[in-house]
């Protein structure tokens, strides 16, 4: 009963710390961290939406109880990270930023360009992600998920018969990707897919080529169909890896 009693007043302490804007005064860290981690919270939970203006450098210091330097710092660690962005001028400051995939596509692609990467390196990742993928595709497919995938290979039959130069056979993974139901994983998988394609552009692909992927996506949705998963993962995974070492070997490189 005491201990109750004991955390109910813990719980009742830490509520009057806290201020109308439901922050707390930061204590026993690196003061700016502190910021990062409550504002982050708070952007995450949607109490501060996209375009919404955060409250000055002045204002957040008393919240917070720190001075502007660490409010500086905090604001300058959420804007690398993409959380925030920062106007300057009357009627400036501290943004809450609207984040897209375009975000993380750009993260990418600067990782890809600093650590001058090959496009084969690019299709192992890809891979590693399909593999995840897969296993909860196999638990959540739909039948439209099906007719969805049905009329990518329909599409990319029809793109090699009218020698369309765009590659349309990464379409199919997309769909893939999107019949896991898991939000991150389809994010993620379309940022590295936006990647592939570019370096496929600037690449010749030969329509036999594309003929095999095509052969290729149709065994492994046959597979999905008759519930074969693991010969459908084992294409996949054969497909993935001879385009990694075929790609490797055109030495495309970003940087």
């Amino acid at each position: 009963m005491k201990r109750e009693t004991a955390d109910n007043k813990k719980a009742g302490s830490e509520s009057e710390k806290k201020g109308s804007s439901g922050f707390m005064p930061i204590r026993n860290r690196r003061l700016f961290e502190g910021v990062v981690e409550q504002l982050t919270d708070s952007i995450v939970k949607g109490n501060h939406k996209p375009g919404d203006r955060l409250p000055t450098e002045k204002e957040l210091g008393q919240t917070f109880g720190v001075g502007r330097p660490a409010i500086r710092e905090a604001l300058r660690v959420l804007e690398n990270a993409g959380l925030v962005f920062v106007r300057p001028g009357a009627g400036g400051g501290a943004f809450v930023k609207d984040i897209g995939s375009g975000d993380l596509l750009s993260s990418f692609e600067t990782i890809i360009r600093v650590n001058k990467l090959h496009i084969g390196q690019v299709f192992e990742a890809l891979l590693v992600f399909e593999k995840v993928v897969l296993p909860l595709v196999f638990e959540r497919i739909e039948a439209e998920d099906i007719r969805r995938l049905e009329a990518c290979l329909s599409a990319a039959r029809e793109a090699i018969e009218n020698k369309t130069p765009e590659p349309r056979n990464l379409e199919f993974y997309m769909v893939l990707a999107e019949a896991s139901r898991n939000p991150l994983l389809i994010v993620i998988t379309g940022v590295l897919i936006d990647i592939v394609r570019k370096y496929l552009s600037r690449l010749r692909i030969s329509f036999e080529r594309k003929q095999q992927v095509l052969r290729v996506h149709e065994m492994v949705l046959t597979n999905i169909k008759a519930k074969k998963y693991d010969e459908a993962i084992s294409i996949v995974e054969r497909q993935f890896k001879e385009h990694a070492i075929l790609l490797s070997k055109a030495g495309i490189t970003e940087g």
